[in-house]
């Protein structure tokens, strides 16, 4: 149902789709702040909201969806944290939340129950503080790392070097400091 006309606030009775696997609204004209049932899409694989007018916190039910391969929820004014508990969902493939208002840290344990995670996309938000290093060497499936236009500080972690299979990497217009030291030996 993405790219319609769709407008006002995700209908309650949504809820009684308990068996839905995807959910693609993209790009229309919904609004409202997202509800707390939007978690009990258990077997939900695809979920996508982006390009809305969705306001308020990302809930954190939507850990919950433990089945979730793609979460898309960019390009709406949400604001406030990243639910933590979206970090461990172990069947997360991507992650896109750019331009959002979102703020706070990484948590340090980002990627420890992310076996599959490849694309984290976080860029246009206000996120900050530093770089979480131990957590980015677990996501050795990383192809695309979108961190740009936050308010991250301080050094590079050296880890993101070791990504054997990161092919883009976005961190312009932080407050990053170093270098980033790639194992030549890992490419051949």
């Amino acid at each position: 149902m993405s790219m319609n006309s769709l407008h006002g606030e995700l209908p309650h009775e949504f809820v009684h789709l308990r068996r839905l696997k995807v959910l693609d609204l993209g790009v229309n004209n919904l609004k409202g702040e997202l509800p707390l049932w939007i978690g009990s899409f258990s077997q939900l694989r695809y979920f996508s909201l982006t390009n809305n007018s969705f306001t308020g916190l990302i809930p954190s039910s939507i850990s919950n969806m433990s089945n979730l391969a793609t979460s898309r929820l960019s390009y709406n004014p949400l604001q406030g944290n990243i639910p933590p508990g979206i970090f461990n969902i172990s069947s997360l493939k991507r992650i896109a939340l750019l331009r959002n208002g979102l703020s706070g840290s990484l948590s340090s344990d980002m990627c420890f129950h992310l076996p599959r995670l490849s694309f984290l996309l976080l860029s246009h938000n206000k996120l900050s503080g530093p770089l979480p290093s131990i957590t980015l060497a677990q996501c050795s499936e990383l192809q695309a790392l979108g961190l740009a236009y936050n308010e991250f500080r301080g050094p590079i972690p050296k880890e993101i070097g070791d990504l054997k299979k990161l092919k883009w990497l976005y961190l312009d217009y932080n407050y990053l400091v170093g270098k980033i030291l790639i194992n030549a030996s890992d490419y051949n």
